[in-house]
């Protein structure tokens, strides 16, 4: 770390790690001393919860290395956000110019190098069946023989951020489990527990964890006035066909989200918007197709249409969202 950094204001130093100055709540994040071991951070999709997290650790392993975990692990329900989030934690290191290694855990990709010196700093970054297998110890994809190795790295010395709490099912509940059963039993080292949403249900939290969430100065800062207070038209369509509708609304130049419940309704909209520039997403392409269709939705300007799994997976700008209706966290992250 250059002597600047190791000088500078939480707010200089998260500039130096995004390239742009913090929202209210990611410096809050940064100047506020954990105080329990299970926390919360809630905010709506796309202001940069994920950031908040990585410079947060990284400030706090500056500020305070006796305390702070030496492994950072994100815990996702996706492959896609496995990889999204590998890329934003190797962007923001190279731009601080620290050598932390950045490990993957997903099917076709496992990276043990974290435990060759459990001693060294490290951000790990895995899908839940991966992550929670370790912590259980009955590691995916390694030998029965190394299984307390991997015990050991993920559950002592960490701070376990939860994201997209909404997907990981029983997942999240054994995360909370886990770190319970830390706290009773103890460790040498420390180990913490992040539980990232914009749609965090309370009825799974323990009593008394404390909750961080925006505050009146996010909504007046320019970018969350944008991106959260903006007025969004909502229209009910009934039982108005879904092809139709998207062939009169879609403006040519821009992008259009259709998401629905199923593959085959899915497949049968895509067929219906035959001459219109469009794309298909679902869980069903073979894992080399969905990659190169999840690159190019990126850039895409036309309509997207696919399934529940776009909810998280990626991040995209549309200005008109065609939706099934779905549970009301479902809507949100929509």
């Amino acid at each position: 770390m250059g002597t600047e950094l190791s000088t500078c204001t939480p707010a200089e130093f998260f500039e130096a790690a995004a390239g742009f100055p913090p929202l209210p709540f990611q410096l809050a994040w940064m100047e506020n001393e954990p105080g329990a071991t299970i926390r919360t951070l809630e905010a709506p999709t796309g202001l940069g919860k994920t950031l908040a997290t990585l410079v947060g650790w990284l400030w706090d392993r500056k500020e305070r290395p006796g305390v702070t975990p030496r492994r950072l692990v994100y815990q996702l329900p996706l492959r896609t956000l496995t990889d999204q989030i590998a890329v934003e934690c190797r962007a923001v290191l190279a731009r601080l110019g620290m050598p932390i290694p950045v490990c993957v855990l997903r099917g076709g990709l496992v990276d043990d190098q974290y435990l060759e010196d459990l001693a060294k700093e490290c951000v790990i970054v895995g899908t839940l069946d991966q992550v929670v297998s370790r912590q259980l110890m009955r590691g995916y994809c390694t030998s029965r023989w190394s299984w307390p190795r991997h015990f050991a790295a993920l559950n002592s010395d960490v701070r376990v951020v939860v994201d997209e709490t909404q997907l990981q099912g029983a997942a999240l509940l054994t995360a909370i489990r886990l770190q319970q059963l830390h706290d009773q039993l103890g460790s040498y080292h420390p180990r913490e527990l992040v539980l990232c949403s914009a749609t965090l249900d309370p009825h799974h939290l323990p009593t008394g964890a404390p909750r961080f969430s925006l505050a009146e100065a996010d909504y007046a800062h320019p970018i969350g006035l944008r991106k959260v207070c903006r007025p969004k038209t909502l229209t009910l369509a009934g039982t108005v066909d879904p092809v139709a509708l998207v062939l009169e609304r879609h403006q040519p130049g821009t992008l259009t989200l259709v998401v629905v419940n199923q593959v085959r309704r899915a497949q049968e909209i895509y067929a219906g918007l035959a001459g219109c520039p469009r794309l298909l997403l679902h869980s069903r392409f073979r894992r080399v197709d969905r990659q190169g269709i999840e690159a190019m939705v990126k850039t895409f300007r036309g309509v997207v249409v696919a399934t529940q799994t776009v909810e998280a997976g990626v991040d995209l700008d549309a200005r008109l969202l065609v939706t099934d209706l779905c549970p009301w966290a479902s809507i949100l992250q929509r």
